[in-house]
């Protein structure tokens, strides 16, 4: 008899194979060249409460800051290339000047040039001097310039230079605003906020919206609703800049015993752990372990040494952690709603002992009924 059930469990499991390799077969084959394998390398584990979903959720706000594009103040105003100059000239002469708009005698001249714009050569035309450098000068500067070479030929001139468009400095604002385009700086709107208002500012509100800020190579992110309430994020823009304003797009991955193994894409700017697996379809109820739900994220050293986690046997940052709740408390379900998460993070849903066991016996269910109230009763450790 014992044969006989051996050989039907052996043709079981036989008819159980798939149609591809085995996962041996790969592996130990003789024709297999297998790179070397590196060190297995620490990781830190770390028991969700609703103190430490506190912990990792304010560390999490804090590298969102850091994140962002630092405050390297203002730009210095300086006239360049395609910039339209005004300049007016103020001169004196105790002789007089003739005004031809009431047929008198003025002791003052003022000149108003027409508007022009700095040639590629970085010149404009300043009569009587001809041709003179403008380009990397700052206002004040070129018109410390023309009252001195003015003074040649007028007598104690002032000279008043304005920067009508300043085109060699200008900002690109894309997205989610109501008049999206190039925006030149000026000294009005040196400040993210003051030039996100000449764009007329986001087109919806700004609690549902994220702003994306590139300088020099680098991309900084954030809840576009931080710029108007923190003087933190609204920085000096700077030429060249581009802003984005978008609906969030963030992403993470669930795997394991959830309703469904799936990457979730969310648009809010805040996701708790208890909504993200309410996405995902929750837990399944006789395969999840309650008690072993883990989300696999790095985190700082500052924020590991916060957590409870010597951070010096990890060496430098990033720290590899592991989040574990174990959602059979009815306390973990306020952790669940405090612990917020992250882009890209991963949670696994680990599978319970009944699953196993009902794994082993799902081989007999060709010959007799599963005994589905043992698999669900069954304790470790202990028999009645």
């Amino acid at each position: 008899m014992r044969y006989i059930s051996g050989l039907m469990i052996a043709t079981i499991l036989t008819g159980c194979a798939g149609s591809g390799p085995r996962t041996q077969d790969i592996l130990t084959n003789d024709k297999a060249v297998v790179a070397e394998q590196e060190q297995v390398s620490q990781f830190a584990v770390v028991p969700v409460s609703t103190r430490s979903a506190k912990t990792a959720t304010e560390w999490l706000e804090k590298s969102q800051v850091r994140s962002f594009i630092q405050d390297v103040g203002a730009s210095p105003v300086i006239i360049g290339r395609s910039d339209i100059l005004e300049v007016s000239v103020v001169s004196t002469s105790e002789a007089g000047f003739i005004d031809l708009t009431n047929s008198t005698l003025s002791p003052i001249s003022t000149t108003a040039l027409p508007a022009q714009e700095v040639g590629s050569d970085g010149m404009i035309s300043v009569p009587p001097l001809g041709r003179v450098r403008a380009e990397g000068q700052s206002p004040q500067a070129f018109e410390r310039f023309l009252e001195r070479r003015l003074g040649e030929v007028l007598i104690d001139p002032s000279v008043i230079v304005r920067i009508a468009e300043r085109r060699s400095a200008r900002v690109a604002i894309l997205g989610a605003v109501v008049n999206p385009g190039t925006y030149s700086i000026t000294q009005n709107n040196t400040h993210l906020v003051e030039i996100l208002a000449e764009a007329g500012g986001p087109d919806g509100q700004s609690e549902n919206l994220e702003i994306s800020y590139s300088r020099n190579g680098q991309t900084g992110r954030t809840q576009l609703n931080r710029v108007y309430e923190t003087p933190r994020y609204n920085i000096h823009v700077r030429h060249g800049d581009v802003i984005s304003i978008e609906p969030p797009a963030r992403r993470l991955t669930v795997l394991g015993a959830g309703g469904q193994n799936t990457t979730i894409t969310y648009d809010v700017p805040s996701l708790s752990l208890a909504e993200a697996l309410g996405l995902a379809g929750g837990l399944l109820n006789r395969r999840a372990d309650k008690s072993g739900v883990f989300i696999y994220r790095e985190i700082s050293s500052q924020a590991a040494t916060e957590l409870g986690i010597d951070a010096t046997t990890f060496g430098s940052d990033p720290v590899p952690a592991i989040f574990n709740i174990d959602l059979s408390s009815p306390q973990s379900l306020f952790a669940a709603k405090e612990f917020k998460m992250a882009e890209d993070d991963l949670i696994y849903i680990a599978d319970s002992l009944n699953e196993e066991i009902s794994a082993v016996f799902s081989v007999f269910t060709n010959f007799s009924p599963t005994p589905a109230e043992f698999v669900r009763d069954a304790t470790i450790g202990t028999s009645n």
